[in-house]
């Protein structure tokens, strides 16, 4: 009604000035209520009322006819929930408790106005002047000033004050006002009011659609004109955004200049690393792709940069090529509007939630609101505070230098956000610099090629002219990317107060607003929507393009924890120098043991997937096989026997049966004949004649031996002969025993058989073969081969026209080297199987030495040592393994060293006012009215609907912990007082995400398990060891790289007038990451050291800038946080120049050659592990089970460490403290001594157990000791 009769701007003053009111009398009925008892027994009867009436107000929202409740009726419920702690205005209204910032110190005071920034007298000192332009900068509107009355100021006299120095303080109720509300008729009808919201049924959810992928193919046809002009320099970018490769097609008109005039691909911006060839051109001698039989040049990224280049003369047609790419982007959901059921019983739920909270900050009323506990905790649980359709927005990041800055800077940062579509640049009004002097540059890459904007953003001292962005009227400076280094220089002197940044991320998808997390925040946001809606904005229409956007389903109903699933044989003694027990890791850098085959015992062993004789069988180990151990378990060893590079895949097509017999007119059978010329086919001579017009060679020759009559092959198979092999003759290129018919070959070797069939492909340029087999019980199988030299589509042979095979026998598992694949892998009946053998294709040079670079390839399985007595395998040798192989995490490089690893300290200092994400925010400050909520009007409805369930999750978690900490002494605490087992699980998760009540939730649990609490322990101790075995598999997963280290280094201190090349060369590197030593110094500028790219010998280009200055001030990579510098070849040269004076240390670089990286595909699922919905919370679960051993130190609590103590249990820590980097593992290490100590002398531990435990024990805290040693560098 405020926004239909009056002007904007009275509205917002008008709609202020209501909730100031309705603030200001919710204030005095408190105090009238606990101070006044007329007034008590009133608005006691009114909450009776309200208690009576809340039912049928929730039961109308819940069947959506909010017009048919009663004004009066929902207007006394809002009103009886917010007078005992249920909301109200929250905000800056006259009156207002607020926190003032004086200097170094915060005062308490009470707010009376907004006012008018205060303005000088014209006479003011110079001094006085500079202050307060100082302090007021950019604060000159209405609004940016308060007036506000001090507590520790004199009565009645104000001051003025700004109003970022202003901040709201929590109000909680009064203690009379909550001795008056525990009074116990008023609290019985407070709490039934309360309870009747909570677990009133809910209306239909607002409904809620998943995004959706759009796919599309797209072209880009690039060409030059024609012919092409001298003196071109030409660059086209080409980006397919969504696309995870590109396809380059040459038109078959492309003709340059051979290498003069020329196409290349580089990979970015940068024009440094390119795709392909360094230079595709020539005419009839030209080395385009897509020509003559060459293949297409792939694109293994969505943009790349084609750059056509020609000199003066003798030019010719040009280029001309065509782009494809298959796209994909994710495309969310406009969001849905809540209808008005669902808008108000979420704002009746958040005033009861709140209401709930408010009251149990005191002990009062604890023992009362203990029944409220599944309620609560279910409602903190299962809120979807999820928003909009969208990925949420992050908080703008703000960086800054020191201030005043530092004179001699030059740093370079490197930011990401990751998941961003661009980021916005702005900077703080403040932010002055010296005018081109000192500045700074917004870099694409580490590269500091190509930069973003203008170049240099500086300026501002004294009053002069600046650049920076979002200042003085400029725009945003918009980085269309998730990332950029951030360099900084500065001179030798003059500096000012410096740069303040803040770097605001654009997520894909849009997305909602960053909520608050304190509870003022979350009150003062939900006013401004009380605002904003009191105005009468238009309402959030419903969206019509929902077309093709699937609804989501309701989730499943939670399920209990991961069940942990692993068994594991009892350990046996130590054999062969390997102790038994926990695996056993080794590195490429260690002693590796090697095995090879007992040959007095076995011809041969089975390498197996997994630790048992029944598991799938990878591959046979033969006589003379090395096998290098990896770990151990048992009389099982994890093993990696060297293999050959994968150049064929055997694919299982299905069965044959013997075809009918195809006969002679006398009916004779035909078979397969050996003499293949002086023949001709008898076809010929019946109606339709010869398929191949009796042009027989080449073809296979079927005849009757008892008559002169022969069919050539195609005739044969025409008439439902066998189609398997009609261009085999009985060639005598294979070793094998030959059958009396010519029609196949009798081995026992078929691995053998298979490689000798694929050598064959590769020299005749074959793709495609076939081979089928036929079981001949012990005398091995019979092996039908056939090579098409032209290719043939593997339908060439139809096996479903010869019907099921009739034979049962199995054909053995048989893997064979150098082909993916295995005969009957599956172990079904295989005795008349077919298969189709695929060659590898042709792959492009840079593909192919990629390839060539990770050959060998090798086979890793487990594999059985001994059984009984028989001892399969031999020790041969401990091998050295190469010395500058090592492994380097996958990654930018830019992650810091790990921390040593403190579960409950760690867990204690994030989540009771630690920096932990999430953790709760700090009261707000004061910012004009609306200001959160730009940008939220189309979607008003939307964003009030998560703001009130996020309301509702903060305030029922707050009550949760209010609860535990004063839980009442006759009320036995279980976890059925949450509901079930998940519920409480899912709450300690809540706190954990939440970063606070940790020390409360923890003194609670301590509590339960010292009293013998089974169900909560058995809970407990299933949900860590599922979040550990998880975080084993995590770390299993966890990508690495492999490089060869190289390092290099000038004389220390190196000479004056050096100009000296330092050569690199890594053979078969992907690309070479520099990291320099941190004690590298030159004489700034004078002195430096560069690094260039290498291509065939050649020094190609300079790859990032000149590497200077001293100790600690240098901008060396790899040194003070700065990536390592990454040179896109297999060579390089470091160049070291100084001039005539003035040396220092040097430099020492390690190079590390990169010859193997993970997979796109790899990096993919290994983050989908990683971050997916089941990532572990392996700090919680370790931080539960140090409850869990801790606790039986003291009286009771012996259930928690014998529920711990079982063989899945102790698999999971030991493949913890085995498999986890070493500051995780201290944690394991220290529990499983804990839990050894109360099992050694128990009585009634059976003899194994006991042993089990003292030797354990004894490992384990030698194991600590070690490591602790490590830690404290001793």
């Amino acid at each position: 009604e405020l926004g239909a009769d009056t002007a904007a701007g009275e509205a917002r003053i008008d709609s202020h000035s209501e909730l100031m009111n309705a603030a200001h009398q919710l204030q005095l009925l408190r105090e009238l209520f606990e101070s006044d008892a007329l007034w008590a027994a009133q608005i006691s009867d009114c909450m009776e009322k309200c208690a009576h009436s809340a039912t049928e107000v929730m039961d109308k929202a819940a069947a959506e006819a909010v017009d048919q409740i009663q004004g009066p009726d929902l207007y006394l419920l809002a009103g009886c929930l917010a007078l005992v702690g249920g909301g109200g205005p929250v905000g800056a209204f006259p009156g207002t408790r607020v926190m003032v910032t004086m200097g170094n110190t915060q005062e308490a005071g009470v707010m009376v106005a907004f006012t008018s920034p205060p303005k000088l007298p014209d006479d003011a000192k110079k001094e006085d002047k500079d202050k307060f332009e100082k302090d007021w900068k950019d604060l000159t509107e209405y609004g940016d000033a308060m007036v506000v009355l001090l507590d520790s100021r004199e009565t009645n006299l104000t001051q003025i004050v700004r109003r970022p120095d202003v901040s709201l303080e929590a109000e909680a109720l009064s203690v009379p006002l909550l001795e008056a509300l525990a009074n116990e008729g008023v609290r019985d009808k407070a709490l039934t009011l309360i309870k009747t919201v909570l677990s009133a049924k809910l209306p239909p959810p607002t409904p809620k659609y998943l995004p959706k992928t759009i796919e599309k193919d797209e072209e880009l046809v690039i060409e030059t004109v024609h012919p092409y002009a001298d003196n071109m320099d030409k660059y086209w970018t080409i980006e397919f955004e969504g696309a995870k490769f590109i396809r380059i097609e040459f038109d078959p008109s492309c003709r340059t200049e051979k290498d003069s005039d020329y196409l290349r691909f580089y990979k970015d911006d940068s024009h440094t690393a390119f795709f392909g060839a360094d230079k595709y051109s020539g005419r009839d001698d030209n080395n385009f792709p897509s020509r003559e039989g060459r293949p297409h040049l792939i694109i293994d990224a969505p943009k790349c940069v084609a750059y056509f280049h020609s000199d003066g003369g003798d030019n010719d047609h040009g280029i001309k090529f065509t782009a494809y790419a298959h796209t994909e982007a994710t495309e969310y959901p406009p969001p849905v509007p809540p209808t008005p059921s669902v808008l108000l019983t979420s704002y009746l739920r958040s005033s009861a939630t709140g209401a709930a909270s408010s009251l149990l900050e005191s002990p009062l009323f604890t023992s009362a609101m203990t029944a409220l506990a599944p309620c609560l905790s279910a409602i903190a649980v299962d809120v979807d505070v999820s928003g909009g359709s969208g990925p949420k927005q992050p908080k703008p990041l703000e960086l800054e230098s020191n201030h005043p800055y530092d004179n001699s800077a030059h740093d370079f940062t490197p930011v990401c956000i990751k998941g961003a579509k661009k980021l916005i640049i702005t900077f703080d009004p403040q932010t002055r610099s010296e005018a081109n002097c000192d500045y700074m540059i917004f870099y694409k890459d580490e590269s500091h090629g190509a930069f973003w904007g203008t170049g240099n953003y500086t300026g501002g001292k004294d009053g002069g002219q600046s650049n920076w962005p979002g200042l003085g009227g400029r725009e945003a400076l918009v980085i269309e990317d998730d990332h950029f280094e951030l360099h900084w220089h500065t001179d030798g002197s003059v500096n000012d107060w410096g740069w303040k940044m803040f770097v605001t991320p654009v997520m894909g998808g849009g997305g909602g607003s960053s909520l608050p997390t304190h509870p003022v925040a979350m009150g003062a946001q939900l006013t401004e929507y009380e605002m904003l809606m009191g105005e009468g904005p238009a309402p959030q229409v419903c969206p019509a393009g929902l077309d093709g956007f699937e609804l989501s389903k309701p989730e499943d109903a939670a399920t209990s924890p991961d069940e942990i699933a692993v068994t594991l044989d009892e350990p046996s003694g130590t054999a062969g120098g390997l102790s038994a027990g926990a695996p056993t890791p080794t590195s490429e850098a260690a002693a590796k043991v090697v095995f090879e085959l007992n040959t007095s015992q076995c011809t041969e062993v089975s390498l197996r997937t997994s630790q048992s004789d029944d598991a799938l069988e990878v591959i046979k180990v033969q006589a003379g096989q090395k096998m290098e151990v990896e770990e151990q378990d048992g009389d099982w060893y994890r093993v990696t026997v060297p293999g050959v590079t994968t150049e064929a895949t055997l694919t299982y097509k299905g069965n044959w049966a013997d075809p009918p017999p195809i006969t002679c007119p006398n009916r004779h059978t035909l078979t397969l004949a050996t003499q293949v010329t002086g023949w001709g086919c008898d076809a010929r001579r019946e109606p339709g004649g010869c398929k191949c017009n009796n042009e027989v060679r080449g073809q296979a020759r079927w005849e009757c031996r008892q008559c002169d009559f022969d069919y050539c092959g195609s005739c044969y198979t025409s008439k439902g002969g066998s189609r398997l092999f009609p261009a085999m003759n009985g060639s005598s290129e294979l070793p094998f025993e030959l059958e009396p018919d010519g029609s196949s070959y009798r081995t026992k070797d078929i691995a053998g058989a298979v490689a000798n069939m694929v050598k064959k492909m590769k020299a005749r340029n074959a793709t495609v073969g076939w081979i089928a087999l036929q079981s001949k019980g012990d005398d091995g199988v019979l092996f039908f081969e056939s090579v098409h030299n032209d290719n043939t589509s593997e339908t060439t042979f139809d096996c479903s026209a010869h019907g099921e095979g009739s034979a049962s026998t199995k054909v053995e598992v048989v893997g064979i080297p150098g082909v993916d694949g295995m005969v009957n892998e599956q172990g079904a009946d295989r005795s008349n199987a077919v298969y189709l053998v695929t060659l590898k294709a042709p792959v492009q040079e840079e593909a192919k030495a990629a390839e060539e670079a990770a050959a060998p390839t090798s086979s890793s399985g487990w594999v059985k040592r001994r059984e009984l007595d028989v001892e399969f395998l031999t020790v041969v040798t401990a091998v050295e393994g190469p010395k500058d192989t090592i492994e380097l995490p996958y990654g930018d490089g830019s992650d810091a060293a790990p921390k040593p690893f403190d579960a409950k300290a760690q867990l204690l200092a994030e989540m009771n006012g630690g920096d932990k994400d999430g953790a709760a925010d700090g009261p707000p400050s004061l910012e004009p009215a609306g200001s959160s909520l730009q940008g939220t009007s189309t979607t008003l409805h939307t964003s009030l609907q998560t703001c009130l369930g996020a309301s509702c999750k903060l305030s029922s978690t707050k009550a949760m912990l209010s609860m535990l900490e004063h839980w009442p002494a006759d009320v036995p605490f279980s976890v059925d007082a949450f509901g079930s087992p998940q519920c409480f699980l899912d709450f300690v998760k809540i706190c954990y995400d939440s970063g606070s009540g940790l020390d409360v939730l923890e003194a609670k649990l301590e509590a339960c398990i010292k009293g013998n609490d089974v169900e909560l322990i058995n809970h407990l101790s299933e949900y860590a060891l599922a979040q550990l075995d998880k975080a084993v598999r995590v770390e299993e997963a966890q990508l690495t790289r492999t490089a060869i280290k190289k390092v290099v280094e000038s004389p220390h201190p190196y000479q004056d007038n050096m100009d000296k090349y330092y050569k690199v060369s890594v053979p078969g590197a992907k690309y070479i990451e520099l990291v320099f030593d941190d004690r590298c110094a030159f004489e700034n500028n004078c002195d430096y050291v560069q690094a260039w790219r290498v291509e065939n010998g050649n020094r190609q280009q300079q790859v990032g800038e000149n590497f200077t200055n001293r100790v600690g001030q240098g901008n060396y990579p790899g040194v003070n946080g700065k990536k390592p510098l990454k040179v896109e070849s297999d060579a390089l040269e470091l160049f070291l120049h100084s001039d005539g004076s003035n040396t220092d240390w040097g430099f020492k670089c390690t190079c590390y050659g990169i010859m193997k990286e993970p997979t796109k595909e790899q990096v993919v699922a290994y983050e989908a592990l990683k971050d997916g919905d089941g990532q572990p919370c392996t700090e919680l679960a370790c931080f539960l089970l140090s409850i869990l051993a801790g606790s039986s130190k003291g009286s009771g609590g012996t259930e928690a460490v014998e529920g711990l103590v079982s063989r899945a249990s102790l698999t999971t820590l030991r493949e913890f403290v085995t498999k986890m980097p070493d500051t995780d593992k201290v944690f394991a290490l220290h529990l499983l001594a804990n839990m050894m100590q109360p099992l050694i002398g128990k009585e009634g531990t059976s003899p194994d157990v006991v042993r089990q435990a003292e030797l354990l024990g004894a490992n384990l805290i030698e194991l600590t000791k070690k490591q602790e040693t490590k830690e404290n560098g001793e």
